[in-house]
């Protein structure tokens, strides 16, 4: 939820993603080649909206080439259409390689260990950041959808059971690929790049689990374990409501509380000049740097490194956005 319900770039990815998936099955149901056309276009908007979306568009149409010559559809429309994909992710590829070769040594993706490895595959389920506690809660949303996955496989339609297979792969297959590009050249993979796999993962989970409470309990041992799921699922999503809420709070609710106080006091200090704490968050700091303006006043923030902000080497371009920053060299 922390990143669906957040105006980013995650949730449009996942959009996209989910379109790429319905208008593949789509094909998989008529053969029309419109469905390949469209599923192009959405995987392209898709891989420009993060480098990662592109990704598991990439295994998801790959997956789906495969799965049509088992079904011995005709292979050359994917096939034309998978190199067309690629021919269109050229232009923003180039930036992304790009960008990869100025990132410092010192970039903020922590460098890959077995814990980080972990963290990959399990932090999207859980609203709680994994070192305060977050794994354990993600691995029992993990370990309780288990048994929606095994009851999916043995009671639902066989395409279902297909397409959910392919779904689970595209997201441990994107994960994969980010920790092995990690790996061989340098840190540029966390967990949030797959959530727009993960958000289909999970409204298939969403799927499963309503058709199970949807069908007839014949048996006892069915009932017993469909009620331990539905307690279990309510139990660790209340939690993660719980997690979500007071993660906001901290998070937005307070900091905007202290803006506010702090920028009351600035009204009321004499000095032209406000000196600000260069600890503070990056966020913080600019949103005192723009009120002070706004109140016709200067800032000085004494060893504050621009490159937290704007990246490295951008110094120039930080004093031309923030004209009433005096200019004090950093450590």
């Amino acid at each position: 939820m922390r990143y669906s319900t957040q105006i980013r770039m995650y949730a449009l990815a996942a959009l996209f993603l989910a379109l790429v998936l319905n208008q593949l099955q789509h094909y998989d149901n008529s053969q029309k080649i419109g469905h390949i056309f469209l599923a192009i276009i959405f995987a392209s908007f898709a891989s420009y909206i993060h480098y990662f979306a592109a990704v598991a568009a990439g295994w998801m149409l790959f997956l789906y080439f495969v799965k049509f010559q088992f079904n011995r559809y005709d292979g050359n429309a994917i096939l034309r259409g998978i190199i067309v994909f690629l021919v269109m992710f050229v232009p923003w590829g180039v930036v992304a390689f790009a960008q990869a070769q100025q990132v410092s040594s010192s970039y903020w993706i922590p460098p890959v260990n077995v814990e980080n490895i972990i963290n990959n595959f399990v932090n999207l389920f859980a609203d709680v950041f994994t070192d305060n506690g977050g794994q354990y809660y993600a691995i029992a949303f993990i370990v309780l959808l288990i048994y929606p996955t095994i009851w999916a496989y043995l009671n639902m339609p066989k395409k279902f059971k297909s397409t959910l297979t392919i779904v689970l792969l595209v997201f441990v297959l994107t994960t994969l690929t980010g920790i092995a590009i990690s790996v061989a050249v340098r840190p540029i993979y966390i967990a949030r790049y797959a959530y727009p796999a993960y958000a289909v993962v999970i409204f298939f989970m969403m799927t499963i689990v309503s058709q199970m409470m949807k069908k007839p309990l014949s048996r006892l041992s069915n009932y017993f374990m469909t009620s331990i799921l539905a307690v279990g699922l309510t139990i660790i999503i209340g939690m993660n409501v719980g997690f979500l809420g007071s993660n906001q709070f901290n998070n937005y609710i307070m900091p905007s509380y202290n803006l506010a106080d702090s920028v009351e006091q600035y009204k009321e200090n004499p000095n032209n000049v406000i000196h600000l704490n260069p600890s503070q968050s990056p966020n913080t700091i600019i949103e005192k740097v723009v009120y002070i303006k706004s109140i016709n006043k200067r800032v000085q923030i004494k060893n504050f490194n621009v490159a937290r902000i704007l990246g490295k080497d951008n110094q120039k371009l930080f004093y031309q956005l923030f004209d009433n920053v005096d200019k004090i060299p950093s450590k």
